[in-house]
């Protein structure tokens, strides 16, 4: 029994320290995005509380901009009325509280630094605590909003083209989010968070809350896709011997990109791809969307070789960004070239050294195998100077692909002529 006794006690103090732990858990908000900021401010008024109020207008405006300063104002000026009758009969004292109360902790609190009256007016110059939305940290990469993809109006069955324009656009702005280069800008859900915004602006919500107007960002590049070609081209094929008919069907899309500086409509970067699929165009356009994401962050933000072991490279990018089994150039950067023509810098000289295939991907980095290798010595690859390039296929290899292509064509087509004869 006394065994028992001193199980059972083992096992309440367990419990009460669970629950204890996940109280303590669970009343601490997982992520903090209001915080408060001391700024200066000076206000004018017929009276000393309407100065006051003034003064606290132009500190909110500093911190959440004009439209968070309008909105709290009108809200204070309102419960000041309801509460006295009149602003001016408040005492210093309670007309503080009041502040905080009527702007639900958006100004915690304020102290006067100087006063003075001339002319019939009350200047007043305060120093207050502010609560501010603290923007995420993501926000400091470079901006980036992929707008709605441009249909060629030649291109036939618009239902179609319409819904792969839709998977393409997602399929690009989903690669280049899990690529963690960019802080990507939503331009698909206007509508829905206006309406949201609009909400917290009605007054029926806590006035803090007030903090999360005015903080919509701009973007710094805009990415333009034009969906130049889309194909399906169906082949039949009777075989005789088996009494079958055989339908294979070929998807092709040809996809024009652009990357476009919103402040100067400067053409920054411009690439077209042409990809084929014999799923559908579902497929196809994910397909699609993972080259075009890929051509774009290889020309911004290639990834990184950040440490090498036992032949095993990580590199600095994870998610859905790489594939096992995908072999990369391993590339070395060289030293800073510019143009001679326009001095432009034209990036840092690149040697490939090797080439390495993906063998593990985790969310933010992956881990690839060394398949070849120039270097008689790996260690360096930790420095930061190598990159990883995708494997393109250029002119020429795909010139030979095709005429490879061509000639099994054309030797399994006579060898069913023989057959069939």
């Amino acid at each position: 029994m006394t065994r028992l006794k001193r199980i059972l006690k083992f096992l309440m103090t367990k419990i009460f320290l669970l629950m204890a732990t996940l109280s303590v858990l669970l009343s601490t908000p997982a992520i903090a995005r209001l915080s408060l900021q001391t700024v200066e401010a000076e206000g004018s008024g017929v009276t000393r509380q309407e100065a006051i109020l003034d003064a606290l207008q132009w500190a909110v405006g500093q911190v959440n901009g004009v439209e968070v300063a309008a909105s709290v104002s009108s809200q204070m000026s309102e419960y000041m009325t309801e509460q006295n009758g009149s602003v001016s009969t408040t005492l210093s004292s309670s007309f503080s509280k009041n502040v905080d109360t009527a702007t639900n902790g958006i100004v915690e609190s304020y102290e006067i630094v100087a006063e003075s009256v001339s002319d019939g007016l009350t200047y007043i110059q305060i120093r207050a605590r502010i609560g501010v939305y603290d923007q995420s940290v993501q926000l400091k990469r470079l901006r980036m909003a992929v707008s709605d993809v441009i249909i060629d109006p030649e291109i036939g069955d618009f239902s179609s083209s319409a819904k792969f324009a839709r998977d393409l656009r997602r399929a690009v702005t989903d690669y280049l989010t899990q690529t963690r280069r960019f802080a990507m800008i939503d331009r698909d859900f206007l509508a829905s968070t206006q309406k949201e915004l609009e909400f917290i602006a009605s007054g029926n919500t806590p006035t803090i809350e007030l903090a999360r107007l005015g903080n919509k960002v701009g973007t710094d590049y805009l990415v333009i896709m034009t969906l130049n070609k889309l194909t399906n081209q169906q082949t039949s094929r009777i075989y005789k011997t088996a009494r079958v008919q055989k339908t294979t069907k070929q998807f092709g899309v040809d996809v024009s990109i652009r990357i476009i500086d919103v402040a100067t409509s400067q053409i920054k970067f411009a690439y077209t791809i042409a990809e084929v699929s014999h799923d559908d165009y579902g497929g196809l356009a994910k397909d699609a969307g993972f080259l075009s994401g890929q051509v774009i962050s290889n020309a911004i933000f290639p990834a990184r070789v950040v440490a090498v072991a036992d032949g095993i490279i990580t590199i600095n990018q994870g998610g859905k960004t790489l594939k096992i089994g995908e072999t990369y150039n391993l590339v070395k950067l060289g030293k800073p070239v510019n143009d001679p023509y326009t001095k432009e810098s034209l990036g840092r000289v690149e040697t490939k050294v090797g080439r390495v295939e993906i063998s593990d991907v985790q969310a933010k980095t992956s881990s690839a195998k060394i398949i070849e290798i120039n270097l008689s010595d790996t260690s360096p690859l930790a420095a930061g100077t190598f990159i990883i390039r995708p494997e393109f296929k250029t002119s020429d290899a795909i010139s030979e692909a095709r005429e490879s292509v061509k000639k099994s064509q054309d030797r399994i087509k006579a060898q069913q002529d023989d057959f069939f004869d």
